[in-house]
């Protein structure tokens, strides 16, 4: 664990995301359509910066990057950084699911570990319920892409025996 902000990183992902919405917009198509990064390139830093951020401890994003104007309007609507975080996370999950895709596994679970913290990081700050929201589902959403990952490299699993594995027990 790093010393620092996290924020800093995740504000630098933000800033990305208000700058070029097109290139999100578009890896979201690219994600529905099943395809890749035309080129292998990805067109947004945004998991670099999840990364950095998440090797820190502490994150204060509301407090050093939320202007007081829309500190006081939380009660009324979104925050326009917590709308972004959602975003962010699913470029950053895409991301993952290209490694995993092109047989690189352990690069996908860096990058689904780093959400977990994310997600920790972003109900962990003190943005009220909305924030508590948009932590818990993007950490849920994480688990569910590091459980998928796990469940591709257990040895000897068939794929019935993986279905079988990630149902629910029934109650009695």
């Amino acid at each position: 664990v790093e010393s620092g902000d996290a924020a800093d990183d995740y504000h630098l992902a933000v800033v990305e995301y208000n700058e070029n919405r097109s290139a999100y917009e578009k890896l979201l198509e690219w994600r529905q359509e099943g395809a890749g990064s035309p080129g292998g390139t990805f067109p947004v830093k945004a998991p670099d910066y999840i990364v950095a951020g998440s090797r820190k401890r502490r994150m204060e994003y509301f407090k050093h990057y939320v202007p007081a104007e829309e500190a006081v309007a939380v009660a009324s609507g979104e925050l326009p950084h917590l709308l972004a975080f959602q975003e962010i996370a699913g470029a950053v999950r895409f991301r993952g699911e290209l490694y995993e895709r092109a047989g690189q596994p352990d690069e996908a679970e860096r990058l689904y570990k780093a959400l977990i913290i994310f997600g920790h990081h972003i109900f962990s700050d003190r943005v009220r319920f909305a924030g508590l929201q948009v932590g818990l589902g993007i950490q849920q959403m994480a688990a569910e892409s590091l459980a998928r990952l796990y469940l591709r490299r257990a040895p000897g699993m068939s794929p019935s025996s993986r279905r079988a594995r990630t149902r629910s027990p029934t109650r009695s």
